[in-house]
């Protein structure tokens, strides 16, 4: 699939502006790498989670080829970028799909639930921890906090 100078596919543009059918229309095609990523590193899958777009981002994981975590070049996850931009609902589809990591760690040490432990967001953190391989244990090395006696 072509690409423009910001090195984003017209499958980066549908997804980003919101056009589902043209999305669906895209993904029908056999030669479409639903893991590229732009000249930011960012997927497809992230691009859909930071837009909020909840249909979006379940169009993007019905193709089962995406790598649900595969990390921008920050090394942040769509997860954690559901998280971060408190997106439960986004939260709750990424978690269903079962092989999304819980415990990735972003460049700064950072993972989806200390975002959404130290942002406050109750109901996010709830979801994650009713996660069963959450390791809670895992201590975030920008800030040297673990999440131990949160369950």
């Amino acid at each position: 699939m072509e690409r423009d100078i910001f090195d984003c596919t017209p499958l980066h543009w549908a997804v980003m502006e919101g056009y589902e059918n043209v999305v669906k229309l895209l993904l029908e095609m056999v030669m479409v790498d639903v893991n590229l990523t732009d000249s930011s590193g960012v997927t497809l899958l992230s691009l859909a989670v930071m837009q909020g777009r909840e249909g979006m981002v379940k169009l993007v994981l019905e193709t089962r080829t995406v790598d649900g975590n595969l990390a921008g070049s920050n090394g942040v996850t769509p997860l954690s970028l559901a998280a971060v931009e408190v997106h439960k609902a986004i939260v709750k589809l990424l978690l269903q799909r079962g092989d999304v990591g819980l415990t990735a760690q972003d460049s700064r040490g950072r993972t989806a639930l200390s975002w959404a432990a130290e942002q406050g967001y109750s109901a996010v953190v709830k979801l994650l921890l009713e996660s069963e391989n959450l390791d809670v244990n895992l201590e975030d090395l920008e800030i040297g906090h673990h999440f131990r006696g949160l369950r």
